[in-house]
């Protein structure tokens, strides 16, 4: 990896390739392993979230809190980016991310330097203090020519983060660990992304980093993982709910945490089919259901795309590897080849200069026979 192709590129453009150019790897664990403690904290959602699949039809009450949330939902479900932005500022609003000083922020342009180049970073939304300092990181979908989960890009706004953080801060904190969020319509994805000066400075100078940078992602406990990033036969409500302002000062430098508490609420049976609430009418289920199924196979197609066209990034990676590999054989074979050519070029005026010698020498000796009558 060490020989890779190193160039600027923005966070946008970033592919696993920069991953592989930097020694980052994505590592997918548990629930437990990602927020370190063996069963999270009671969630604060409201049981009204937690145990519907839509807003309840009237008579109902619900507050408007949420409603909103039912609405971003369905809105996040059938539109595109701005409709997901919407539904995660709201999710991030109603769990108080802008609570103690912060505030949460969208479509903001970070920079970092990479390569010699100030490269850009655009951060679908962020939490940030009043001081300026980002906390958190919100990605959603890109949209290509299939939906993606943008965890690469995500990656480069945290290194980007950690660049900004840092020119506000003296001393500069030598690393800080940043949870973030990748969502795919309304489904979120939970990453913890380390970012270190050492990593910094090896993006500045195109170098290898010699220590691995290892990104812990967590995918929801949920029956099918690929099904719940690329689609599914039903909604799934996720919540996430932090426990209190989650700065503390006694972690490294200072470094900014949080504890993400998640609760979901399964709408499938064993069997595959739907699980809505009795009170929806069945022709609401119907179409429910034909809707549903209808996204999931748009989204298969779309999930089948993207597996295409990750082999296809997989193989161009192998190939630029192997290129790499060619060229510097063929570097090494160049200096060997000038080296025997110099070596040539040593030994002919070697000889040549032994033959000069030696003309000389027979010159004097035929000049020397002559004065004396020599034959």
């Amino acid at each position: 990896m060490a020989q890779l192709v190193r160039s600027a590129k923005s966070g946008n453009d970033w592919t696993v390739y920069e991953l592989s150019a930097f020694n980052i790897s994505i590592q997918d664990v548990d629930v437990a392993t990602f927020f370190g403690v063996p069963q999270l904290p009671p969630t604060t959602v409201s049981p009204v979230i937690l145990n519907n699949v839509d807003r309840p039809p009237p008579p109902a009450v619900i507050s408007k809190e949420d409603r909103l949330f039912f609405q971003y939902l369905e809105r996040a479900n059938i539109y595109g980016k701005a409709a997901v932005d919407d539904f995660a500022g709201h999710i991030l609003r109603m769990l108080d991310f802008d609570d103690n000083d912060r505030s949460i922020l969208t479509k903001r342009e970070l920079s970092f330097e990479m390569c010699g180049s100030r490269v850009c970073a655009n951060a679908d939304m962020v939490v940030s203090d009043d001081a300026g300092y980002y906390s958190l990181i919100v990605r959603d979908e890109r949209r290509t020519t299939v939906i993606e989960e943008p965890k690469v890009p995500l990656i480069a706004d945290a290194i980007a983060a950690f660049v900004e953080n840092n020119r506000l801060r003296v001393p500069p904190l030598p690393q800080q660990t940043f949870p973030a969020m990748t969502m795919v319509g309304p489904r979120p994805v939970f990453y913890k992304i380390p970012v270190t000066q050492s990593l910094v400075d090896a993006l500045v100078t195109a170098q290898y980093p010699a220590e691995p940078t290892v990104v812990q992602r967590l995918v929801p406990p949920v029956p099918n993982s690929n099904q719940y990033v690329f689609g599914s036969f039903a909604r799934i409500v996720v919540t996430i709910s932090t426990t209190g302002p989650g700065r503390n000062e006694s972690d490294e430098g200072g470094m900014v945490s949080h504890i993400f508490e998640r609760k979901f609420k399964h709408l499938l049976r064993a069997g595959g089919s739907l699980d809505y609430t009795s009170s929806i009418p069945t022709a609401t289920k119907r179409d429910s259901l034909a809707t549903e199924l209808e996204c999931a196979k748009r989204r298969t197609q779309l999930f089948n795309s993207s597996v295409s066209h990750d082999n296809l990034e997989r193989q161009l990676i192998a190939s630029q590897i192997a290129n790499a590999e060619l060229e510097t054989k063929l570097r090494e074979r160049e200096l060997q080849i000038e080296r025997l050519e110099r070596d040539r070029r040593y030994f002919a005026d070697r000889k040549k200069e032994e033959w000069e010698e030696k003309e000389r020498e027979r010159g004097v000796f035929e000049e020397v026979a002559r004065n004396y009558g020599i034959r």
